[in-house]
């Protein structure tokens, strides 16, 4: 029942600050994904106290929230971008330095969910041209693990990168592994 209201109370503040796009706005935004990645890391906290020490653990989640270091990017659209708060990503890897591997999965056009000033949850997204997805993206998928990007590249510049309310900027190399560049992709539901 904790969950269901925390979840519902997110929602609300969510779709309240559904496509404002002000400095107070982003503001909003942050201030519920602070809460939101603080909740994510108390319920995963508790749940792993129930496992064996030795227990390795494989976290799924959005690109925000699995960066490592997350301080070092930012969050939103310039010039109203703000610091990142630290991230699901960035506390496991406090609380054990080196055992995280993170790797983003990005798309570069598809649809997403999430409440929109409209009505309904779902909406279609395409990067622009000065985001990562859109710099990296082919004609099929693409698996780079940054290890492997020289350095200089596309990775170590502060660039755009997600859509709308997961959108942030920054060099990713100190927070991310790897990531997977999907050239399209669709938000899970019923399709037709």
């Amino acid at each position: 029942l904790a969950l269901l209201a925390f979840s519902y109370r997110t929602a609300m503040a969510w779709a309240q600050t559904s496509g404002d796009s002000s400095p107070s706005g982003l503001r909003r935004y942050r201030d519920m994904f602070i809460a939101r990645e603080r909740h994510m890391d108390a319920e995963l906290s508790t749940w792993r106290a129930t496992l064996p020490a030795d227990a390795r653990v494989v976290v799924l989640g959005h690109n925000l929230h699995l960066a490592r270091r997350s301080e070092r990017l930012r969050f939103g659209r310039a010039p109203h971008d703000l610091e990142m708060w630290p991230s699901l990503g960035t506390l496991l890897d406090r609380a054990e330095p080196g055992s995280t591997y993170v790797v983003w999965l990005l798309y570069e056009r598809g649809t997403r969910l999430a409440p929109q000033p409209s009505g309904g949850c779902e909406a279609r997204v395409e990067t622009a041209a000065d985001h990562l997805e859109h710099a990296i993206a082919g004609d099929r998928p693409v698996f780079l693990p940054l290890d492997r990007a020289p350095s200089g590249s596309v990775v170590d510049r502060p660039i755009a990168f997600g859509t709308e309310t997961s959108e942030g900027s920054g060099p990713i190399r100190p927070s991310v592994d790897a990531v997977v560049i999907l050239p399209e992709a669709s938000a899970a539901g019923p399709r037709p």
